[in-house]
């Protein structure tokens, strides 16, 4: 796979958003299409909001797949052509401890309809459900956003057809 087909969703503990984000951009198919995500943390946790975040996700039929918090290493990032954290201290953070990565750093709520929101795991706030349902929110439409914008990028370098080889086969005029 090519590097720059691979996005890194970086997020703190790689429970809640990065997780969301993994399913929702498989859900969505862009793996068909060449391109990779995947998710890690700034740390790891054994905690069960995992079990949250399936059940948001099997309530809006997208499928999850249980996978064990992945802890960032400094491989995500030289593998990766593009990473996307779910909020701006992480991107400090990835800024300030990773020299040389700056290019390929963003917001993944850099794609949501109201470019640069922060996308904060709801375990640091609450146990409600609900702060859990509108972490999807957010995710969904900057996954969302994101989709659409790669598959921008894959028709903008998609070959073009030969305009020649129509008119000489009789198909262009």
């Amino acid at each position: 796979m090519e590097k720059n087909k691979k996005i890194l969703i970086v997020c703190p503990r790689n429970v809640v958003q990065g997780p969301m984000a993994e399913s929702l951009f498989n859900h969505m198919g862009c793996s068909l299409f060449g391109w990779q995500v995947k998710s890690v943390g700034l740390s790891v946790s054994k905690s069960t909001d995992g079990r949250l975040v399936s059940e948001i996700l099997q309530k809006f039929a997208v499928p999850h797949f249980e996978k064990e918090s992945k802890v960032l290493r400094s491989s995500d990032i030289k593998s990766s052509g593009r990473i996307l954290c779910t909020d701006s201290q992480i991107l400090q953070h990835l800024k300030s401890t990773y020299y040389g990565c700056e290019e390929k750093l963003g917001l993944l709520g850099d794609f949501y309809p109201s470019p640069g929101i922060q996308i904060p795991d709801p375990a640091l706030f609450t146990d409600d459900p609900k702060g859990y349902e509108k972490c999807y929110w957010l995710v969904y439409k900057s996954v969302k956003g994101l989709v659409k914008k790669l598959k921008e990028i894959d028709e903008e370098n998609k070959p073009k057809e030969n305009i020649n080889k129509k008119v000489t086969e009789g198909g262009g005029g």
